[in-house]
């Protein structure tokens, strides 16, 4: 009985090492390939460039229009840290806050998305109106009644409203009573208006 035992055990180790070796052999070619993959990547540093986002005037009843992806930024300052690299490029935006002025006069995209606020800030149109309210802010009067009416077209007719842009252009230039502190709160609700960004790019070695 022990021997036949001892057979057994000897033919499903056989059997075992067979199959191993099977899949050495049949796997082999692939995890090298993946192995060489890996240290490419390993070998292959990655840079983090913040560059200056470029506005064009085009005409004073629509926002400024952003530069085409890859085309008139400016490059800034190249990092190797990704941390570094986001926290100059909020530096550098923090700072072209005043000179920029007014955020509606920009927006990602086209920034013509007026009344709906969608290029300027992540929040819904709404909510950011609900929440200058609850700030104490008197948003521009009947935009919300605007924009829930922009919302009830069909997407084929929904037009950019020159009469939206100009209301909350002219409702910031008369935010000279606002503190600081409220000012810049309200910048930071309107997170899709960017002067800078960080572009992650491979080094050429």
């Amino acid at each position: 009985m022990k021997r036949l035992l001892d057979r057994r055990l000897l033919m499903a180790l056989l059997v075992a090492v067979s199959c191993g070796a099977l899949a050495v052999f049949l796997l082999g070619p692939w995890l090298h390939r993946a192995e060489d993959d890996l240290m490419v990547r390993k070998k292959t540093p990655r840079l983090y460039l913040v560059q200056k986002v470029y506005w064009h005037y085009s005409d004073r009843a629509i926002p400024y229009q952003e530069s085409e992806p890859a085309g008139a930024a400016i490059p800034q300052k190249v990092f190797a840290d990704k941390e570094k690299a986001l926290a100059y490029c909020r530096e550098r935006y923090l700072a072209a806050r005043t000179e920029h002025g007014n955020p509606f006069s920009y927006g990602r995209g086209w920034g013509q998305s007026f009344p709906s606020l969608h290029a300027f800030t992540s929040m819904p149109t709404d909510a950011f109106i609900d929440w200058l309210e609850k700030e104490g802010l008197n948003p521009p009067a009947d935009q919300k009644a605007v924009y829930q009416s922009f919302q009830a077209l069909p997407k084929n007719q929904r037009r950019f409203d020159e009469m939206s842009y100009a209301a909350w252009c002219m409702w910031w230039e008369t935010s000279s009573g606002w503190s600081n502190e409220l000012r810049e709160r309200v910048w930071d609700k309107l997170d899709r208006v960017r002067f800078f960004e960080v572009i992650e790019v491979e080094a050429d070695m």
